[in-house]
């Protein structure tokens, strides 16, 4: 039996999930397979990157990975990197080999923030011995030449690139299919407004404001494919922004990540979404009256009955309100239930009833924090656990 095309490519992109390293050996067969092999390991070429523990062949790779990048370079680009004093190919012992493939083309995953162990991005390490600057300036080169090469962008990471996007021409950053957005600065405005124009694709927004916030007025209410969206930053407090959430309609959101965040702002999110959440994971947020918390319990008991993990605030005097969002939210696998030091230290033994009369069957992930109980309470509801799936 012979294989076509289609088929060897189905079969490789399945080895690329589990089996990564084995597309390695698939290059070597003939040059069809090659052909059909480099566009899916060059897809997100810092996916295997990534599956590397050893920190030597990390290092090595990622040599190498940056080598073949930097190859792409045109002669202006090596030129005005020399005339700052940088001489990659020299100083790193870099090979100038002829490309066989226009690599870049093929890659969909544009990323930045990838580490060593030890916390230091790939870029820091290699390029340690230029200085900031220096190293800046590579990275500049390396994203513009991303963005010119790639036409078909579904994940941007810009978090940590300190030069404006505004400096490449428009018509050279294709992002009409981007799915996934990762960013913390709003100063960028060309990329902005280039996302403006395809907001519908956008389907993971990872959000980080610390300076004006002028631009999401807009671009929040057109993100109606969203399914993951994860916001940061103290602006987000800005009780003016609620206006913005009223209009704004999320009927695929699944994920929802936020720290920084007034609860009023976290209700309207919630209260316009369809009931497809699964995941709710709030960090330290802001409330701007006592009967926040109480509303955004009973915003989540009615409006997300898919929900399968929650992390969440909780004041003592909404025990009841709990109690509803465990009878509604039947699907709940995980909880983490934190506070400060000032609330439930006192109704901790009735928390931990309420868990075990209304928990649903499958939730076997439970973390408390700042809950004070007796041992009695807390062995009856071990006791009452062990007929239900381990903890």
């Amino acid at each position: 039996m012979i294989l076509n095309q289609d088929c060897i490519t189905l079969i490789i992109e399945k080895l690329y999930e589990s089996k990564h390293n084995s597309l390695f050996s698939c290059l070597l067969v003939n040059r069809i397979w090659c052909r059909i092999v480099i566009p899916i390991i060059w897809k997100d070429p810092w996916f295997i990157l990534s599956k590397i523990n050893n920190e030597e062949i990390f290092f090595k790779n990622s040599k190498l990975l940056l080598n073949i990048i930097l190859l792409h370079l045109s002669k202006e680009s090596r030129n005005y990197l020399e005339n700052q004093g940088i001489n990659l190919f020299k100083k790193l012992n870099f090979q100038k080999n002829t490309l066989l493939f226009d690599y870049l083309t093929f890659s969909k995953y544009i990323k930045h923030r990838i580490y060593f162990k030890n916390g230091s991005n790939i870029y820091d390490e290699i390029f340690h011995f230029y200085n900031n600057d220096q190293r800046n300036l590579i990275i500049q080169e390396i994203y513009k030449i991303f963005m010119i090469k790639c036409s078909n962008i579904k994940f941007l990471d810009i978090i940590g690139i300190l030069q404006p996007f505004y400096k490449y021409p428009e018509e050279e950053i294709k992002i009409s299919k981007i799915q996934e957005l990762q960013c913390k600065k709003d100063d960028d405005i060309l990329i902005y407004q280039a996302i403006m124009k395809h907001s519908t694709t956008i389907n993971y927004l990872d959000l980080t404001i610390k300076n004006n916030i002028n631009f999401i007025n807009i671009l929040l209410p057109k993100l109606i494919n969203l399914k993951k969206l994860i916001l940061y930053g103290s602006l987000f407090y800005r009780l003016d922004l609620d206006k913005q959430f009223i209009s704004s309609f999320y009927p695929k959101l699944q994920i929802l990540q936020l720290c920084s965040i007034s609860f009023s702002i976290i209700i309207k999110i919630i209260q316009n979404t369809e009931g497809n959440l699964q995941i709710i994971w709030l960090g330290s947020n802001k409330f701007e009256n006592v009967d926040q918390n109480g509303q955004l319990i009973r915003t989540i008991s009615q409006h997300c009955p898919n929900l399968k993990y929650l992390k969440i605030f909780l004041k003592d005097y909404y025990l009841e309100d709990f109690k509803q969002l465990l009878i509604n939210c039947s699907l709940l696998e995980g909880i983490v239930i934190y506070t400060d030091n000032l609330y439930l230290n006192y109704r901790g033994d009735e928390l931990l009833n309420i868990l075990k009369e209304y928990s649903p069957i499958n939730l076997h992930k439970l973390e408390l924090d700042y809950c004070k109980f007796e041992i009695k309470s807390l062995d009856s509801f071990l006791n009452n656990w062990r007929n239900r799936k381990s903890l």
